[in-house]
């Protein structure tokens, strides 16, 4: 079940992003790397994430987070 509800939020947040909803693709991201990941998965959602965060928020520090956990 994890996984279906991993990949429900990969293509959610892709949608999100792809439709200029960049918020509520950092959204779906962050749910996303609160589940069980295998360790490429996480790391490219980190990244996704981190840009996000940088190109959308003021929220830098968090960002660093991701990419230092990625």
């Amino acid at each position: 079940m994890t996984s279906q509800i991993a990949d429900a939020l990969d293509i959610l947040s892709a949608a999100y992003e792809r439709d200029g909803c960049p918020i509520q693709a950092l959204h779906c991201l962050q749910a996303l790397v609160n589940q069980p990941l295998p360790p490429d998965a996480e790391a490219a959602a980190r990244l996704r994430l981190a840009r996000l965060l940088l190109e959308h928020t003021h929220n830098a520090k968090e960002a660093c987070t991701h990419l230092q956990r990625a």
